[in-house]
């Protein structure tokens, strides 16, 4: 029976030669299907095979090849599209008019497929005297265009249904308008989310014609990190989650999950349990330079190392080395250097200890990492309103 229907599969040839001879290219198929029909008639195939063989022939031809996962049935996985066409009569003895591009799922994302090339504009080539067919181009003005993906179970709207959602980068930069707390898991690799306050539903193998399938999982795996970041232990964090939105909201330096999870994650802060037992008088040795110098150079400074002793003198590990500033001996540095860094190492020990001086770890370790990173938040007052914020 397989050898059967080669051989008719053979004999039919691609469907675009109907615009020359649409008589002679009906018969045949009427032919083919009228065959298999007969067949099933007699319990020989089965009942559609006439429709899967002219599904066949025409969707390879459109679409530019068999648009399927090697492993997975063409008619399941093209199931939408499939059902369109089998409920829809041929016109004209063409059966353009039952393929319905909106329907298709993209069954290659690392490659583009005719439709896809179509979308794009690549199929086309504009000279003086009018418009070149490429040989890429095909007939899309006789499919049906108007045929859409049914509605998502869940009831909520498709990304990028009502506008142009551009490209996963894109996606990743405007972050900030996504509430991380909103993520939820949904069946068939599907990803609900809110964002800009409406709630969506992204589907792998669904929504615009706009976004390709590659887009709508790179998004989709990015949605889900963000949805596993806020739940370290298997549980939802509310204050983590808040916390991402915090920093995306004024930051793009940490969309990347890989930041944002090294933000969240980091370490215990470096000195923050040491207890020096020799140190140097800041500026005594070489010359300590201007506190514009000192603040710029500040991821140089443990943070979690700052020491207030009740005698004024403030101790500090710079590059690996225990300093202090002592009120009674300012070595190389002059007046206003000197008030300006006490001021600024005053600032950050407030910034990283509670009223009982306490110390919060986890923010010395954020602030050191902040400040390695970039010079943005050197100043006290970037680095208040980004950890405030």
């Amino acid at each position: 029976m397989l050898g059967v229907a080669g051989a008719v599969l053979g004999l039919a040839g691609h469907p675009d030669r109907r615009s020359h001879q649409p008589q002679e290219d009906a018969k045949l198929t009427d032919k083919q299907g009228e065959f298999f029909q007969d067949l099933a008639g007699y319990g020989v195939t089965q009942e559609d095979w006439g429709d899967k063989v002219e599904y066949a022939r025409y969707a390879t031809f459109m679409y530019g090849g068999r648009d399927a996962p090697d492993d997975e049935s063409l008619f399941d996985f093209q199931a939408e599209e499939w059902e369109h066409f089998k409920e829809t009569p041929d016109e004209h003895g063409s059966s353009l008019n039952r393929l319905a591009p909106y329907l298709h799922v993209d069954g290659d994302p690392d490659s583009e497929s005719l439709w896809e090339q179509n979308q794009a504009g690549k199929t086309t080539m504009p000279r003086r005297d009018g418009v070149i067919k490429l040989d890429n181009w095909r007939p899309w003005g006789d499919t049906d265009l108007d045929a859409t993906k049914a509605a998502d179970p869940s009831g909520l709207p498709r990304f990028g249904d009502d506008g142009r959602p551009g490209s996963f980068k894109d996606f990743r930069e405007d972050i900030d308008r996504v509430d991380v707390g909103s993520i939820e898991l949904a069946d068939g690799g599907r990803v609900i989310f809110e964002k800009d306050g409406v709630k969506q539903v992204i589907d792998p193998l669904a929504g615009d014609n706009k976004t390709g399938r590659e887009t709508r999982e790179e998004i989709i795996d990015y949605l889900k990190g963000l949805h596993d970041l806020a739940r370290p232990d298997g549980v939802y964090d509310a204050q983590r989650a808040d916390e991402m939105n915090s920093v995306f909201a004024q930051t793009d330096r940490y969309n990347k999950l890989e930041m944002i999870e090294q933000y969240l994650d980091a370490d215990a802060p470096a000195a923050w349990d040491e207890n020096p037992d020799r140190v140097t008088l800041f500026g005594e040795r070489g010359s300590p330079g201007t506190f514009g110098d000192f603040k710029h150079d500040i991821d140089t400074v443990d943070v979690a190392s700052l020491r207030l002793q009740d005698d004024g003198n403030i101790y500090f590990k710079r590059s690996g080395k225990w300093y202090t500033l002592s009120p009674n001996a300012h070595a190389k540095l002059s007046e206003k250097d000197y008030d300006n860094l006490v001021d600024y190492l005053r600032g950050l020990y407030d910034l990283t200890h509670d009223a009982d001086g306490v110390l919060d770890k986890r923010r010395a370790a954020k602030i050191d990492e902040l400040q390695g990173n970039s010079d943005d938040y050197n100043d006290l007052d970037d680095l208040k309103a980004f950890l405030d914020g």
